[in-house]
């Protein structure tokens, strides 16, 4: 599985409230909150130069603490799906393992999991545009 648009779909308030609940200390918490606010992108086409528009998601691409923060950022989200299936994951690409007793118990389990993830991502895309 690849997590699409990965770094720019980052919540910064998700981010933020998962590295408290994982107890990260204060001051590396508002360093984290100042590295991914007030943040802006200007789009340049044919060499015309747009405005400046600030960004409220995403983590800065390039730099060596954003696949970090990513997988704070990830860690938890398949809490229901590592119960299940053994997971490997590095930054943005994630492999499920799984076996079963007979043929069919593997994919049940991969689609389950496919499943619960996608629904949690939903939930968690809805919540962030209200």
């Amino acid at each position: 599985m690849d997590a699409k648009s990965a770094f720019n779909n980052v919540s910064r308030g998700h981010l933020v409230g998962r590295m408290m609940k994982l107890g990260v200390e204060s001051d590396l918490v508002r360093w984290t909150e100042s590295f991914v606010s007030s943040r802006k992108v200007r789009l340049v086409l044919n060499g015309q130069e747009g405005g400046d528009h600030e960004v409220d998601t995403g983590i800065p691409q390039g730099s060596p603490v954003s696949p970090i923060l990513f997988t704070v950022y990830l860690s938890g989200l398949f809490g229901y799906v590592e119960e299940r299936v053994p997971v490997l994951s590095f930054v943005d690409d994630v492999v499920w393992t799984t076996e079963g007793e007979t043929e069919d118990d593997p994919g049940a389990r991969l689609r389950s999991g496919q499943k619960q993830t996608r629904s949690r991502l939903t939930r968690r895309r809805r919540k962030r545009s209200s």
